[in-house]
This record gives C-alpha cells, structure tokens and sequence, in this order.
C-alpha cells in the first residue's frame, strides 16, 4: 500500500472536530491516510475581511512551525484538507514548498475558500465547495476564480459560511452530498484536469481577475477595521447590524476576542450584547 498523508488546515472558529473536517478526515482515515491536524493560536490570526492578507501571513509562519518535521518526499499521496482561511493558507503553504512535486498525487479538498485562496492555489489540482450565502466571501467571485483555476466547485442555495441553513434536514442532506462528492474525489471516480499553458482567458474572466486584483491592492493598502460607532450615526440600524454580526459569529463559532476584533469593540461590549440577546451560554472567557 502505498503512504498517503493528510494535513487538516482549519479555519479560525472551525476547528478540525467540526462537521465538514471531521467527516472529511474519516473519509481520508478510511482510505488509509495518515492525518496530521494544525491549528492556530488563540492570540494568532482573526477573519476580518479587511485583513485578510495579514491572517494569511500570520497562519502560514504558524502552519511552517507546525509542520517543519514532516517530510513530504516519504508519501506517494498528499492531501489538504481545508476550511476557510486555511484555504488559503494550505494553497500559499503549497505554493511556496512545492508539496506536489514530491509526491506521486496530490490534492487539494476546499471547503468554503476566500478569494484570496485563489492567489496561490494550483490550477486544476482540487475541488471546493461554497454556498451563495456566504458572508466571508463573494460567492460569484469565487465561482469565477474557480473555472478561472480550474478547480471545479459544488455550491449550495441559501448556506452559510458552513453549508449551513439553519435547517436540520437540509444541513444533512447537504453534508451527506459534499461527503460523496469527496468520496468521489478521493476514489478517483471525479477527476480534474489542468489547463494548458495557453489557453486564453474569455473577456469575463479577465475582468473578473482585474477587478479582484484591484479590490485586493485597496484592501491590503486599507486594512481598515469595521468603523466604531458615534454619537452621530449610533443609530437603530447601526446598533442592530452589529448584534446581526455578533449572533452570526456565534453561530460560526468564534469567541469573544474575533468578534471584539472584527466589530472594533471591547470584549465588554459583546458580552454585554450576549447578554441582553439571551446568549450567555455561548460566552467564553
């Protein structure tokens, strides 16, 4: 038989016990691979959509760290398995040791990537998956960047930035069909070709392209956190719009401190917001 590896990249709040790297793991783990997990420090990297390219730069020094002793040249197969912003940290971490040219197979399985993981992923050398409701990224973006790359992609109506609805039977159902489709990947029964070196883009993908390329320069010269709330514009709407973050955070499963971080708040504030929305018994200390 021969050795295959699997490394768990997860994102900030979805650590690799969550459902899709946990399933996605058992599928590895019952086609032999060997599973190594990373993670990041709680003090470390947060998702703020304005500092996307500082998370990046922080997860990938942590995720050099976290796997200095693996040697990649004794695995015929190599596997990343990611989540989020460790979309985007696997495909740079890749990109810059050349995990692939030392292996016989290499892959990549992406659940709800960024549009930065686009920067960095190899072209034809993976699947992800999305939903249009994703509040960390730009569903069509991605799409885009995704038959730009050559990474096919499953999306899914009305998920969140966790394939999730809310719903119960739906949420099952769409996992039970993200699972097969890895299942599938991983069999070699989906396969995915690289393009040729030159082939032309259409007129479409090139401006989809410029125009990441353009919103990415103004937000790594930006990186401006959420604006903090006046006296002037501390409005209803403004009020409700920051607890409609914080319960959504919540539910992805940040802490406190990401979500102070984002919102530009002290820790005080969201818990005092926990609090009065009923939701004392997710806070963490």
């Amino acid at each position: 038989m021969s050795a295959k590896l699997c490394v768990v990249f997860p994102g900030i709040g979805y650590h690799c016990d969550k459902p899709l790297l946990y399933y996605g793991q058992k599928l590895a783990r019952a086609r032999g691979y060997e599973i190594v997990r990373t993670s990041y420090t709680k003090s470390g990297i947060v998702l703020n959509k304005s500092k996307l390219a500082e998370g990046l730069t922080l997860g990938l020094s942590m995720i050099r760290d976290a796997l200095k002793d693996v040697n990649f040249t004794e695995y015929d197969e190599v596997l990343f398995l990611s989540k989020s912003i460790g979309t985007a940290i696997a495909a740079a971490y890749e990109e810059e040791t050349g995990v692939h040219d030392n292996c016989r197979v290499f892959r990549h399985v992406m659940f709800t990537p960024l549009e930065i993981t686009y920067d960095h992923v190899l072209d034809g050398c993976g699947i992800a998956f999305s939903a249009h409701e994703d509040q960390w990224a730009d569903f069509e973006k991605v799409k885009e960047l995704s038959r730009i790359h050559r990474i096919p992609l499953f999306e899914y109506p009305h998920g969140n930035h966790s394939l999730e609805t809310g719903d119960v039977k739906t949420d099952l159902a769409t996992m039970t069909d993200v699972m097969g489709h890895v299942a599938d990947y991983l069999d070699g029964r989906l396969t995915v070709t690289a393009p040729k070196e030159d082939t032309p883009l259409s007129a479409r993908e090139q401006a989809v392209l410029d125009s990441y390329a353009l919103e990415d320069a103004f937000l790594r010269a930006s990186a401006e956190p959420a604006p903090k709330r006046t006296e002037e514009d501390s409005t209803e709407a403004v009020e409700d719009t920051r607890r409609s973050y914080i319960r959504s955070m919540l539910a992805e499963g940040y802490d406190v401190t990401n979500i102070a971080y984002f919102i530009d708040e002290s820790e005080d504030y969201v818990r005092s917001v926990m609090k009065e929305e009923g939701l004392t018994e997710h806070l963490l200390y």
